[in-house]
């Protein structure tokens, strides 16, 4: 068990530093930086407008929304993309603003507050900014790996760590201030280690849950907006399912406790709609306009708008044929089969935790259901469960991933993959050592049955 080691607290360091060096810098050249470059230009241009406009009319102004300045209306051409950083590092006022309209952009207030109370300057405060969302990020992936260290063992967790340095896209994210992507994770951490601890009977009030819920949930939607929003949504519940099923929670226990967090998921769209309406209508003047912008908003991102009716079969396949890794390319592999593997084709890594899935069953075929097979089974189930979070988005909003092929990929690893890999590492773990069990016994879970669990 990791916890009697004498070395957890420097392996899990060592994990923290090795993922912020790749998210803040692509240390380990998981994709050319030219392609981490091109997403800080057209995505941190509503950042770095944000904090020109804050230094100049004040950080609440135009609703503390993110903007682009010195221009008419939207563009992110090369000449916009140096115009906002030139302003904000020299500094220099705009006379025109673009007001982006559709996240709250929380982190633009956060810079911003820091950037007005602090002496530092605008290349000092660009660099600490940016190493807080790395930091941030691979805080949030580092506290899922001590999770899988702690219920599935260090093969697991082994090829998690390698997912994750090797991951194009967390690498092409995890740096940026305007995706902010620890936002994505922490609920999903936070609620992930509550239910481990307290997902036992009697010991986990409704109340409880549906407030940590819901302030975790606004706690993205605030910062990062309704970006992959349903995607997030499905990650955020997966630790109900995973310790539903470990825990045997009875079904009256399970609808009660998913409710909770179904309403507190409600809830904290709904406020995060609220603050969006309140900053929009400072832009437009009246609610009425603003709540026809966000709804408008809503049907570009899923119907398509103008761009006529998209079968989301076709994207959902588009994203199958994608790729997690740029490994062949380093290696000078050529195309083929094995560039394809190499780059971990979707499809193929869906493959493998298929296989994986098969061997855990086969190897417990006519065998005693042990705590082990408990565990495996409560993975598995959260493994394919996880996977309606990336179809929930490449289907309901469509037409986003359908333009955005060079970003939506990310929703394999919200946190489907990540799951996958964990589910991988057991599974072979579990074929080497047959006896292997699980970290913690049946009696120190709280076993559910109908004699002890009244409601």
């Amino acid at each position: 068990m990791w916890r009697s080691s004498r070395y957890p607290v420097f392996i899990f360091g060592l994990i923290f530093i090795l993922f912020t060096l790749g998210f803040q810098q692509d240390r380990w050249r998981a994709v050319p930086f030219a392609d981490v470059q091109y997403r800080r230009d057209v995505s941190e241009i509503y950042v770095m407008g944000r904090l020109v406009k804050s230094q100049q009319d004040g950080v609440f102004s135009a609703g503390g929304l993110l903007a682009i300045g010195g221009v008419r209306e939207f563009s992110v051409d090369s000449r916009v993309i140096k115009n906002q950083y030139q302003r904000y590092l020299t500094p220099r006022d705009f006379k025109q603003y673009w007001i982006y309209k559709s996240t709250p952009g929380f982190q633009g207030i956060l810079f911003s507050l820091f950037d007005r109370y602090t002496g530092f300057t605008p290349q000092s405060n660009l660099s600490i900014f940016r190493w807080s969302v790395s930091i941030f990020l691979a805080a949030t992936l580092t506290a899922f790996c001590v999770w899988v260290a702690a219920e599935f063992g260090w093969l697991a967790t082994g090829l998690v760590v390698l997912f994750v340095m090797a991951s194009k896209w967390l690498t092409i994210l995890g740096g940026n201030l305007y995706w902010c992507l620890g936002a994505f994770y922490l609920p999903w951490s936070v609620l992930t280690f509550m239910t481990q601890k307290r997902g036992q009977a009697h010991t986990w009030p409704l109340p409880s849950i549906f407030l940590w819920s819901y302030c975790l949930a606004l706690a993205k939607i605030l910062l990062t907006g309704f970006e992959f929003i349903t995607a997030a949504l499905v990650m955020f519940s997966t630790p109900f399912i995973f310790y539903g099923v470990w825990y045997r929670w009875p079904w009256k226990l399970w609808f009660q406790r998913l409710a909770t967090f179904g309403a507190a998921m409600l809830a904290g769209i709904l406020s995060g709609l609220l603050v969006l309406t309140v900053q929009v209508r400072a832009v437009l003047g009246s609610y009425e306009a603003a709540r026809a912008y966000i709804l408008f908003a809503w049907v570009r991102r899923t119907t398509g708008a103008d761009e006529g009716w998209i079968n989301p079969l076709d994207v959902v396949k588009t994203y199958l044929g994608g790729y997690a890794f740029d490994v062949a390319g380093r290696l000078r592999v050529g195309p083929g089969i094995l560039a394809e593997l190499l780059n971990g084709k979707y499809v193929f890594l869906i493959g493998l935790i298929v296989v994986a899935s098969a061997l855990f069953f086969v190897r417990y075929w006519r065998q005693p259901k042990t705590q082990t097979y408990s565990i495996g089974l409560a993975l598995i189930v959260t493994c394919w469960y996880s996977m309606l979070a990336p179809l929930s988005w490449l289907i309901v909003f469509k037409e986003h991933a359908a333009i955005h092929l060079r970003l939506d990929y990310i929703v394999w690893q919200m946190p489907f993959l990540l799951y996958g890999m964990a589910l991988i590492g057991f599974v072979i773990a579990i074929w080497f050592k047959p006896n292997m069990s699980g970290p913690r016994k049946p009696e120190q879970i709280g076993d559910f049955n109908t004699d002890d669990h009244q409601t």
